[in-house]
């Protein structure tokens, strides 16, 4: 039996895992893909302190250097299944089939995308992503919109900018949850085109993603956008789905 189990190998739960090991405790983490959460799918991180500047995939690489210096125990692409509470223990269930126990559990699962809930969202994979680190180079030369006001969806935008033909920034409203210097960063752009204040109302396509169908929050008057891709990045919510 193990003191903790901590759920997630991000940023959080590693930290947790090296606190409790220094304290001599047993500890296991256990973490769905690779330990470093979703710094795998960020490109350039410039607000994290210690670092002026360091990517993603650099960072998750020292998260998991100082696992190992610590000799912690870690379960990588392992999901938790389900979750129980006895009266003494929690009773772990992950996919491999393996059971885990531990007298307490922390969770470090961190978040995952929210949805738009339209028709044609269902496309993923065929030119919808929630990811532009991680799918943006199949859009080469093509035409693609972000969805999202925030960080992210900036961040989203200035790096498909790079790669695509014309980029779409789309929000619901005028202002930006967004850092300035990012959106001030985009604006410069010359491939890119932000509309505001859009809903996306559907995704069109039957096989792969053909175009958007964009609703002014205003005026409430239709407009039709031919895209090759959809990358929606309007948040996230905690993930506990187990």
């Amino acid at each position: 039996m193990y003191d903790i189990i901590i759920i997630g190998a991000g940023i959080a739960g590693v930290s947790a895992a090296i606190t409790a090991k220094r304290r001599g405790l047993k500890v296991v983490v256990v973490e769905k893909n690779d330990v470093g959460g979703k710094l795998l799918l960020v490109d350039e991180i410039e607000n994290f302190p210690g670092f002026l500047s360091i990517k993603g995939m650099e960072l998750a690489s020292i998260l998991k250097q100082q696992l190992q210096k610590f000799n912690i125990k870690t379960l990588t692409f392992k999901e938790v299944i389900n979750v129980e509470k006895g009266e003494k223990r929690f009773l772990v269930k992950l996919s491999d089939g393996r059971k885990l126990e531990a007298k307490s559990i922390i969770l470090a699962g961190g978040v995952e995308h929210k949805k738009l809930n339209v028709k044609g969202e269902e496309l993923v994979g065929k030119g919808v992503s929630y990811c532009a680190i991680c799918d943006g180079f199949f859009f080469k030369n093509k035409k693609v919109a972000v969805i999202g006001g925030g960080d992210t969806a900036f961040s989203y935008a200035l790096f498909l900018s790079d790669l695509c033909k014309k980029v779409y920034l789309i929000h619901r409203r005028k202002e930006f949850r967004a850092e300035e210097i990012r959106v001030n960063q985009l604006k410069k752009r010359k491939n890119v085109e932000i509309l505001v204040p859009y809903v996306v109302k559907e995704i069109k396509g039957k096989q792969k993603v053909e175009g958007l169908i964009l609703e002014n929050q205003k005026t409430k008057k239709i407009m039709k956008l031919k895209v090759d891709g959809v990358f929606i990045s309007i948040g996230y919510e905690p993930k506990l789905n187990f």
